[in-house]
């Protein structure tokens, strides 16, 4: 699929094999982007069956799409994880993909596609035991002004999280955008 030229599209299955040089997410189920005002054909962005919007302002309704929407709240820095409103913002979100009946592919997006997407998808990533240094890697592959320093602090924060705290079931989103088990991912990447 490839990143295009659109406000930091990319599908974060295919970038993160392609920096850990192995099939380790599911390609064409995870995707990332800035605002998608300008969107008029979904195969430019994946065909999503689900969209998170984490922009206040609404996405236009898209007929066959489950839309959700996540403004953050004035007062949380999605970079400040133990803020503890930052940690339910996230955890709503996580949750309702969490959801059984929740439809792949999802685009998740805000305004450029970087620090409230950056963040949600290194959430989703450390869920997936990624390491570190690749969800870094995938981080910066945003255009713009980039927080390299918050970013690293709290991949490191969710590194080691408890993700029950958050009622998230690790192993539903392991079946949803792992290639194979756990054991045989751990050891590919050494």
């Amino acid at each position: 699929m490839r990143q295009m030229d659109d406000e930091n599209f990319r599908d974060v299955g295919e970038y993160v094999n392609l920096i850990v040089e192995n099939n380790l997410i599911k390609e064409g189920l995870l995707l990332r982007s800035g605002k998608i005002d300008f969107v008029e054909d979904l195969k430019k962005v994946g065909c999503p069956k689900s969209i998170i919007n984490l922009r206040k302002q609404k996405d236009k309704k898209i007929e066959g799409v489950n839309q959700y929407d996540f403004p953050k709240a004035d007062e949380v820095d999605v970079y400040q994880w133990q803020n503890k409103k930052t940690r339910l913002w996230t955890g709503k979100i996580l949750k309702t993909i969490n959801q059984k009946s929740f439809k792949l592919p999802l685009l998740i997006h805000c305004a450029f596609g970087k620090d409230r997407t950056g963040v949600i998808i290194a959430s989703i990533l450390s869920i997936l035991k990624v390491p570190e240094s690749v969800i870094l890697e995938e981080y910066k592959l945003s255009e713009g002004k980039l927080k390299e320093k918050e970013m690293e602090k709290l991949v490191y924060q969710l590194h080691d999280y408890e993700w029950s705290e958050l009622d998230v079931d690790p192993s539903d989103f392991e079946q949803m955008f792992l290639e194979s088990p756990p054991p045989i991912r751990t050891s590919l990447l050494g």
